[in-house]
């Protein structure tokens, strides 16, 4: 298949895996939520930050794999890339002995450190233990999950997690219905993310036969270079975790465990909107990985640009639709659990998050050229200062200003590091004016986004939906008129023609060949 072909293939297998996310988290949070409660579910959301830290553990390991299994594959040199992928067992093997220590003791001193209710402190104690073995025992399969991504293929790691993610709604839907609560849901994760890892160890040696996976192939000479693109990998991911996973244990430190529901379901919805262009970001790491491999600095500086205007003209106006649904989404999905009570209400909150999830949105192609042409000293430096920054004001704004100040907290290292440090960098890196980056890759979204915002505007003055019926009528035709501006003034004649123009042509001739 054509480069064009397998990213086309790839971006629309990863958006069928997070649409399956999506479905399964819309349904599923309002169960979780009313079946647990606000104490029980801030609880399992501080569990779930707690736990996301771990991956901090595997040194940076995790990601050199993936670069350097990425590498040899596209040589073919399958005896480094054994060499390597033996090398990642051994050394995450000992991590994970290590993470199983630190789960123990983290379950031990989590109601001292936290304020956690007295009724609720053993489950607090089995949730960690359970969630955070889980994820120790997955450092184990993960060299196997390398392969995916080194053959391009997407599509097959997406169909697995998708049955793995439908299991898990499953097991925690029969966990609450039988009243296991917490813990039910605790050994729902552990379990579901556990087969997902076998199923996955089992397809990696049908995709590359000549693998072998054996302690003796491990060497100095793969763990060092795993070691060296770790190193700054592991700042990246220890500043990102600050990112993500900050909010909850402030909130945990500085207010009671209820508080932190109505951030959480904000921020995870943040989250999830920034995740819809994840695909088309993950994709392209690859594909830079390769050009940087052949020294094509021209196909990299052309495929930045054109997939940066492509995730600019997507995100920015889905992102002004998402605010402007936001208030009768969430009184919708959550019910009760989202109106405005002791703390700020959820959709008020993710008013403001979202600015940070458009930002990041947007510059999903740079982190991952980045990445690709393993420049990790410069991401990582970015992502330590917007970590500790967020972690700084987070603190400094939660006493006076509640959730709010933790959300400001949030949006404005975001704003400044992604918005505007990130583009800067690579424009200089790539010689690119940043005068065409502007107008060029950012222009079209936001003139796009100034002519919606009025038409939004109209729209919600005649009626707000008090229905799912209504949200997504006027959620469809937002849409319709988001597609029209997009085609209009967010493509080229080019790409018209290209994307549009040429596939329905393709479309009609298939229908009358089968009509004959």
């Amino acid at each position: 298949m054509s480069t064009a072909a397998v990213i086309g293939r790839n971006i629309l297998s990863n958006w069928a895996g997070f649409a399956s996310q999506i479905v399964i988290t819309f349904l599923l949070t309002p169960y979780i939520v009313n079946s647990l409660g606000n104490t029980y579910y801030g609880i399992w959301a501080l569990v779930i930050s707690l736990t996301g830290y771990y991956g901090l553990l595997d040194l940076g390991f995790s990601a050199g794999l993936t670069q350097y299994v990425s590498r040899y594959y596209a040589k073919r040199d399958f005896e480094r890339l054994n060499e390597t992928v033996s090398t990642g067992f051994v050394v995450l093997a000992a991590c994970a002995g290590a993470l199983l220590v630190g789960t123990v003791v983290l379950a031990l001193l989590a109601n001292r450190v936290f304020e956690i209710p007295a009724h609720a402190a053993h489950d607090v104690q089995l949730a960690i233990l359970i969630v955070g073995g889980g994820v120790a025992i997955q450092f184990l399969f993960f060299p196997y999950s390398a392969v995916f991504p080194a053959t391009q293929r997407f599509d097959i790691s997406n169909a697995i997690g998708i049955g793995t993610r439908l299991l898990f709604a499953l097991s925690v839907w029969l966990a609450l219905d039988q009243g296991y609560g917490l813990v039910g849901v605790s050994v729902a994760s552990a379990a579901s993310g556990l087969v997902d890892y076998l199923i996955r160890l089992l397809v990696s040696y049908r995709l590359v036969p000549t693998l072998r996976v054996r302690p003796r192939l491990a060497n100095m000479a793969r763990g060092w270079e795993l070691a060296h693109f770790g190193i700054w990998n592991i700042v990246i991911a220890g500043s990102v975790r600050l990112i993500s996973y900050t909010s909850a244990i402030i909130i945990a430190l500085f207010l009671p465990a209820a508080a932190i529901t109505p951030f959480a379901l904000a921020s995870n919805l943040s989250e999830y909107f920034m995740r819809i262009f994840v695909p088309i970001g993950q994709v392209f790491f690859p594909v830079f990985t390769e050009h940087d491999a052949r020294g094509d600095e021209k196909a990299i500086r052309v495929l930045f640009l054109n997939g940066t205007r492509l995730l600019a003209v997507l995100a920015l106006p889905a992102g002004l639709l998402a605010y402007w649904l936001s208030d009768e989404f969430f009184a919708l999905w959550i019910g009760e659990a989202a109106k405005r009570g002791e703390f700020p209400s959820a959709a008020g909150l993710f008013s403001v998050l979202i600015l940070a999830s458009v930002v990041s949105a947007v510059q999903r192609v740079s982190y991952q050229v980045l990445l690709g042409t393993r420049r990790m000293r410069i991401l990582a430096v970015c992502f330590i200062i917007e970590g500790v920054a967020n972690l700084l004001l987070s603190v400094g704004l939660v006493r006076p200003f509640g959730l709010y100040g933790v959300a400001f907290g949030t949006i404005l290292p975001a704003l400044i590091i992604e918005g505007v440090v990130f583009p800067l960098l690579i424009c200089r890196l790539y010689s690119i004016r940043f005068r065409e980056y502007l107008l060029k890759v950012l222009g079209p979204a936001v003139l796009i986004t100034l002519v919606l915002y009025p038409m939004l505007y109209a729209i919600g003055s005649i009626s707000r939906p008090a229905t799912w019926t209504g949200l997504v009528l006027d959620g469809g035709a937002a849409a319709v008129i988001v597609g029209v501006l997009i085609f209009n003034l967010g493509m080229s004649t080019e790409e018209r023609q290209r994307f549009v123009w040429k596939p329905i042509s393709s479309l009609r001739r298939r229908c009358r060949t089968g009509a004959n």
